[in-house]
């Protein structure tokens, strides 16, 4: 949403249905800087102009494959994010390349920052491999071939997911990704009906 002028995004806000939260993406010039920098300094505070502007909560950070787990990058991003955790209330990481293939590095950035890691749970493997915590994000990228939404059987492990965190984002990012996001919401929603009649 950079370049995007402030009456625009006070008219975004306010066109929002109630209970609609913005996440706003921090300016890629951040990680291209390496975190280091006036140019990710002002970058940073661009983004954050933004999200003051939505109301955002949160903001999304993507690392490119380009930005790999040296020590050297983990310790810039480490530095730079627990220097401006005052800024805004969370911050979810999107890390691309090498870092997807090393969840326990990952998860250590991520306990040291208070960052919190984007995965789809749906897309593991293992189970086992959903980054800890009470808090998620988590971005559902659909299947590919010739079935490209969700099973009712991939939708109820997903809610029995949910249900073992105290709260956090799910953001579908499928092709009938509307249309998804309506049948889960919907199953959720019964779920949490029966479990208050108990």
């Amino acid at each position: 949403i950079g370049g995007v002028k402030p009456k625009t995004l006070a008219r975004y806000r306010a066109e929002a249905p109630d209970g609609a939260e913005f996440v706003v993406t921090v300016s890629p010039d951040v990680a291209a800087a390496g975190f280091l920098g006036e140019q990710a300094q002002s970058a940073w505070l661009e983004t954050m102009a933004v999200a003051k502007a939505l109301n955002a909560g949160q903001v999304l950070l993507k690392t490119p494959p380009a930005f790999r787990p040296t020590r050297s990058n983990r310790d810039a991003l480490t530095q730079f994010v627990s220097d401006r955790r005052d800024d805004v209330s969370r911050i979810v990481w999107l890390p691309e390349g090498l870092w997807e293939s090393q969840p326990d590095d990952v998860n250590g950035v991520c306990a040291d920052t208070g960052l919190v890691p984007v995965c789809d749970p749906l897309g593991l493997e293992d189970l086992e491999d959903i980054p800890r915590g009470e808090i998620f994000y988590w971005r559902l990228l659909g299947r590919r071939g010739l079935r490209s939404g969700f099973s009712d059987y991939e939708l109820d492990m997903l809610m029995e997911l949910v249900l073992t965190r105290r709260e956090g984002h799910i953001s579908f990012s499928s092709p009938n990704m509307f249309g998804e996001a309506r049948r889960f919401s919907a199953l959720l929603r019964e779920e949490l009906a029966v479990m208050d009649d108990d």
